[in-house]
């Protein structure tokens, strides 16, 4: 990883997805988890924010600020050569998100996601979230001037893989600079900072359609080395906008639900033996069921 942003779980780790109540009763109905296109997020400026922290690391670079005297000089022109990557990145490994958050009680997270506190925080168990779904996990980094460093060594390494001259090395630059735009995607302004969110990014293929293009899912890989075919690609409409979005499955074939918890909002009112009876019916087994502690007044 290029960037250090790649989310380690402990064993006890809960990630928490606030959401409305449809959206909840559809995830434990149907085991799977939305992932929506990253140009279609809350944050609409987001991968802007991100390629103006590469401007920056690759203008210091250039210029040699910050950079140790001993460290080897970049040139402009290499940088040029990652840059006509990274800027046309999305059409070749196009990002979809499922977010979510170390934190299960957030007013902010409440009010934005969850229909004003209406609806749920569902918990999923940090390290079987990670081993059952086909995506790269990424702790957000809200902070401008580390996001500016982590890319400033990002780019040193693809440098320095580069001057080893092998054949191996070349064929991986292509690469390294694709990995490194999808990783920009855990860069956020520091006005979110309080969501520390956890982003699972799965990537998409863009193939032609005569004069037009489609979205096409290739699948990827869960716990660990079971390949697992792609998902049908599908369009809803949100706030009057086309968004693109697939359905990623939270089950395999060698384990159950990562499903562990479930907090309601602080406006939301259904009665527990209600949920316990619908998660029962649908076959879970043990799900703690918790209420949050904000004030109803959100």
């Amino acid at each position: 990883m290029l960037i250090d942003r790649l989310y380690t779980p402990a064993d006890v780790d809960v990630l928490y997805h606030y959401c409305s109540a449809n959206t909840f009763q559809a995830i434990a109905t149907n085991a799977t988890i939305r992932f929506s296109d990253i140009n279609m997020l809350n944050d609409g400026s987001e991968s802007r924010w991100a390629y103006s922290i590469f401007e920056e690391a690759a203008t210091r670079l250039i210029t040699r600020k910050g950079v140790k005297e001993s460290a080897p000089t970049i040139e402009e022109a290499f940088i040029r050569e990652i840059d006509n990557i990274i800027s046309p990145v999305q059409l070749i490994a196009h990002p979809f998100i499922a977010c979510f958050s170390e934190v299960p009680d957030l007013l902010g997270q409440w009010r934005s996601y969850a229909d004003d506190g209406r609806g749920f925080a569902v918990g999923f168990n940090g390290c079987s979230l990670k081993s059952q779904l086909p995506a790269t996990f990424l702790k957000v980094l809200y902070e401008p001037e580390q996001q500016i460093k982590e890319m400033m060594c990002a780019i040193g390494a693809i440098y320095l893989r580069q001057q080893e001259g092998t054949e191996e090395a070349k064929k991986m630059f292509f690469e390294d600079c694709v990995m490194l735009g999808v990783s920009m995607t855990a860069f956020k302004h520091p006005a979110f900072a309080e969501e520390r969110e956890v982003r699972a990014v799965h990537t998409i293929s863009i193939q032609k359609q005569g004069n037009l293009m489609k979205f096409v899912d290739q699948g990827g890989i869960v716990d660990g080395s079971l390949a697992v075919e792609g998902n049908p690609v599908t369009f809803q409409v949100r706030d009057n906008h086309l968004v693109a979005y697939t359905d990623a499955s939270l089950t395999s074939a060698s384990m159950s639900t990562p499903i562990c918890e479930l907090v309601l909002g602080p406006k939301n009112h259904s009665a527990p033996g209600n949920l316990c009876l619908f998660l029962g019916g649908l076959g879970y087994t043990d799900i703690t069921l918790k209420r949050s502690h904000a004030p109803e007044a959100v």
